[in-house]
């Protein structure tokens, strides 16, 4: 087995993806509440761990990691011409979608660089969408049980879900 080389302390709370290793990273201290709780139901831990290794896989394939091969090395060859080039276009969707966000601080309206959030923003995205299709791949189950909490049973499933990720966030 490889060694892997680590970006932070083992006690850091952080998860992430190493191109150079083709790796994904979760640190123990990261696998606590809200992210993930053995004892949470299933609907809590698909929106806070199965988030975060979806984000983080997606790093896999955002406008960087997809320059690098299944060996960790850099290879510009791999991904075909025309899958990299829409990959670009839909990135551009995202660069526009952020980009158009304006908040307003202290009488001064801000907006985000669109270009400089997308592979972040991809994996936000990519790595929510992930989840709760796997989210709902668990569901299809035959023995999925069926969630009540006190204070919190007028929501469904996919509520608590989206709940749970907001909470986390």
């Amino acid at each position: 087995m490889a060694t892997l080389d680590y970006y932070d302390p083992s006690w850091g709370v952080n998860a992430y993806y190493s191109r150079e290793n083709n790796a994904l990273v979760t640190l123990n201290a990261y696998l606590q509440p809200p992210i993930f709780n053995h004892d949470f139901p299933a609907p809590f831990n698909y929106a806070g761990i199965g988030v975060t290794l979806g984000h983080e896989l997606t790093h896999a394939f955002d406008a960087w990691g997809s320059y690098y091969d299944a060996e960790g090395k850099y290879n510009n060859d791999w991904l075909l011409p025309d899958i990299r080039r829409k990959f670009q276009e839909r990135k551009q969707c995202f660069v526009k979608q952020y980009g158009d966000i304006k908040v307003q601080v202290d009488g001064t309206l801000l907006s985000i660089n669109g270009s400089l959030t997308a592979n972040e923003n991809i994996a936000d995205n990519g790595g929510l969408i992930a989840a709760f299709n796997a989210f709902q791949l668990l569901k299809q189950k035959v023995n999925y049980p069926k969630h009540v909490f006190n204070g919190l049973r007028q929501y469904n499933d996919e509520q608590l879900f989206f709940i749970h990720y907001a909470y986390r966030k």
